[in-house]
């Protein structure tokens, strides 16, 4: 079975293409973890940055893009960096699902049928 880096994993994720993945469960806060669970087909959630500047400078905005304005101030940064995670969307046959899963990328055990090495 061939050999995939951390860094590597992480860049063809950001890609946007479909992985799968391989991974150990493992929460600090409960002590609680060590199931290996394995995802078919996902993909990298990427934060889509909203400007809320400049976005309504020549015209008033409509009902549906306030409400949109007042989510996006109410979200919580992740903190990626901080706690080193990402958030993965699953797919079922390509298409997107509701779900969203948070992984540690060092957790990661196999990506796209290889192993992940430091």
């Amino acid at each position: 079975m061939d050999q995939i880096t951390v860094r590597n994993m992480l860049a063809t994720m950001e890609t946007g293409r479909p992985f799968s993945l391989t991974f150990v469960t493992y929460d600090r806060k409960r002590k609680c973890g060590g199931r290996i669970e394995d995802i078919a087909e996902a993909v990298l959630l990427h934060r889509d940055p909203e400007s809320t500047t400049d976005t309504f400078a020549n015209r008033p905005a409509t009902p549906h893009e306030k409400k949109v304005q007042q989510l996006a101030e109410l979200r919580r940064d992740p903190g990626h960096r901080k706690w080193y995670t990402r958030n993965i969307r699953l797919l079922v046959n390509g298409h997107p699902t509701g779900e969203i899963r948070k992984i540690h990328p060092p957790l990661v055990a196999i990506f796209n049928q290889k192993i992940v090495v430091a």
